[in-house]
């Protein structure tokens, strides 16, 4: 419960919510700037007619319940659309409330959290194992990659059917099962969906015990009210705060939790400007120089030249390319420079 109205507290959205399971049937879609206080550091102090921030995307998509891998409820609609997403947000029931249904009648985070696991583990192993015979051919001719293939769906079976997902496997297993696509290999964030009043009370036994889950299983818990923060985004952001400070209400979390989900999806920034736009452009951590550019226009990549680049700090301290460039902050890269956090660049290319 929440899922949709933490949606709408993320992207302003106005998407149904309602207090019965599967009120979401058709997926939600939101683009989300990101939060950035490097760019609005830039902004004033290149002064562009436009800023334009980095996003990412939030879906938000039908729950799950127990016996989707077998179809129950909208199970397998729910696991086509994880399958298309690259990280996954695990909004998890933390509060009472007698007017909200609950499929299994009472409120336990752990035990809906392994549900979910559980589920999507179960259909890792129905999609190995189809996987495997369908490698039967290859493997009665003893080709290389085929052997190779089965070795590592017989490990992941393996520990699948002995509950541990293939995102807690060590390389190489881990980095295949991305490849493969498999639902356990996704990174997420867990997100504890708590009351208003929890929010002003040391956690209770159930959030308690999902913190402690989390630990023994090395994942992240963000607490917060998904009502409070969808009513809040709806008000002017200073109308919002003077309403926290006079309930004595912390900060919204919602900022944290863009930063996480980018933080998860392995991304980050680079800004380049002109006098018309300064824009902050987010790329997967390895990217090389061309890649980057090819993000801006796909003609950048095929006449790259070389990337002038510069750290955002060293431009908001100088004041200008030219300064950075006089003073020797300013780096001339080539094809095979990866891009940083934080690096301001100005592509030269050939058309």
């Amino acid at each position: 419960a929440g899922k949709s109205t933490l949606f709408n507290a993320i992207t302003r959205g106005h998407a149904q919510v309602g207090k019965y399971a599967f009120t979401t049937v058709e997926p939600n879609q939101g683009f989300i700037p990101i939060p950035d206080a490097r760019l609005t550091a830039l902004a004033e102090t290149v002064r562009p007619t436009k800023v334009t921030p980095a996003t990412t995307r939030f879906i938000d998509i039908a729950g799950l319940v127990r016996g989707a891998s077998r179809g129950e409820g909208l199970g397998n609609r729910f696991l086509s659309h994880i399958r298309e997403c690259d990280s996954l947000m695990h909004v998890v029931r933390c509060f009472e409330d007698q007017t909200i249904a609950h499929v299994d009648q009472t409120i336990d985070p752990v035990r809906d959290v392994q549900i979910v696991e559980t589920e999507m583990m179960l259909a890792d192993i129905e999609t190995l194992e189809r996987r495997l015979a369908k490698l039967s051919p290859r493997l009665k001719a003893r080709e290389e990659e085929a052997l190779c293939d089965a070795s590592y769906i017989e490990q992941m079976l393996k520990y699948l059917n002995d509950g541990i997902p293939t995102g807690r496997l060590d390389e190489p297993l881990a980095q295949r099962a991305s490849e493969w696509d498999l639902l356990t290999s996704k990174k997420t964030v867990y997100v504890a969906n708590i009351s208003e009043s929890d929010l002003l009370s040391p956690p209770g036994e159930k959030l308690s015990r999902l913190f402690e889950y989390a630990k023994a299983n090395s994942f992240e818990v963000i607490a917060l009210s998904a009502r409070l923060e969808a009513d809040l985004s709806a008000l002017d952001p200073d109308d919002a705060r003077l309403y926290r400070e006079e309930l004595g209400l912390p900060a919204s979390r919602i900022p944290d939790l863009v930063l996480t989900a980018y933080r998860v999806l392995g991304l980050i920034t680079f800004y380049t400007f002109n006098e018309k736009e300064l824009r902050a452009n987010c790329i997967t951590q390895g990217t090389t120089a061309p890649e980057a550019a090819g993000k801006i226009h796909s003609d950048m990549e095929r006449g790259f030249i070389r990337a002038e680049v510069v750290n955002w700090v060293d431009l908001v301290r100088l004041g200008s390319m030219k300064k950075c460039k006089d003073s020797g902050a300013l780096r001339l890269e080539g094809r095979d420079y990866v891009v940083r956090d934080g690096d301001v660049i100005y592509f030269r290319f050939a058309v």
